[in-house]
């Protein structure tokens, strides 16, 4: 026979379970009311207040959470490969990299000074040499610029010994070479000399003519036509060869030189008109 009360604790212990069983029947009943009428029902309650698990379709396994937390940090480190959205980013970069206006103001500035300052330079220091080739030059000719052969000696129109060296010493020199004493073309050539004579010596420059004739005939020359000016007797070319002016071994090409003060070589005109020399060689020591 079992021991007293034993039936009556089993009872209790089945009632709890017997009671939570149609606990869930009324809210079944109520949700299916509510769907009939229109209106939404509550929510199903479960024994403790909670709600009642909708089963496996609701809840996200271990597996999916996993996923989900593993896609999120790839889908935010995909890289844009849009080639529109590279070319409209594009244009931020090289902006940014823009020099300032203000920068390219100052070296533009800097670029036309430059310019400006070595024309300025060049229009204030003595005028540059000029150069004018007509017929050809000798070999072994001073270049404009350099300086011509100091240690040369010639005789004059009154057969006297003069060193180059000395005819530069004090002032500056104008040569013109001419073929033949005497003759027309040099005539005009050396009376145009005459002329201006005065003019060359205000400009601070002394007047020489050259040739190969000996010092008699450039004598009788000087004296018939009123030379104010020396005239000097290359019959070797030594001089004349220097400066650029011989044509064969017996005669020279029609020349004028300009020779600054020390014996510097300025101006070179070979191969010039005998009405034209003069103006030329005048125009140039004026401009000095």
């Amino acid at each position: 026979m079992p021991p007293k009360g034993s039936s009556k604790r089993k009872a209790a212990e089945a009632l709890p379970a017997a009671e939570a069983v149609p606990a869930a029947e009324p809210a079944a009943a109520e949700e299916s009311t509510g769907r009939r009428s229109g209106r939404s029902a509550a929510k199903p309650q479960g024994s403790y207040g909670g709600p009642i698990p909708r089963g496996p379709k609701k809840a996200k396994t271990t597996e999916e959470k996993d996923a989900v937390t593993a896609d999120a940090p790839a889908a935010s480190a995909e890289v844009n490969t849009n080639p529109a959205d590279e070319k409209e980013a594009a244009p931020e970069e090289s902006k940014a990299e823009e020099p300032a206006p203000v920068a390219d103001e100052q070296v533009t500035k800097v670029a036309e000074e430059v310019p400006d300052k070595a024309q300025e330079a060049a229009a204030q220091a003595t005028p540059d040499v000029a150069v004018e080739t007509k017929g050809a030059v000798s070999s072994g000719a001073v270049e404009v610029g350099s300086m011509i052969p100091l240690d040369v000696t010639l005789k004059t129109d009154e057969d006297k010994e003069v060193s180059v060296k000395d005819l530069v010493a004090e002032k500056g020199a104008v040569f013109f070479l001419y073929p033949k004493a005497n003759t027309p073309g040099c005539t005009t050539q050396a009376c145009g000399f005459r002329d201006n004579y005065a003019e060359f010596k205000t400009a601070n420059f002394e007047v020489y003519g050259i040739s190969m004739d000996n010092p008699k005939p450039l004598a009788t020359w000087k004296t018939k036509q009123n030379f104010g000016y020396t005239l000097l007797s290359d019959p070797k070319q030594v001089l004349i060869k220097a400066l650029g002016g011989s044509k064969t071994v017996k005669t020279v090409t029609r020349s004028h030189f300009v020779v600054e003060k020390g014996g510097k070589l300025l101006l070179a005109s070979i191969g010039v008109k005998p009405a034209e020399s003069q103006k030329a060689a005048l125009e140039f020591v004026k401009a000095l």
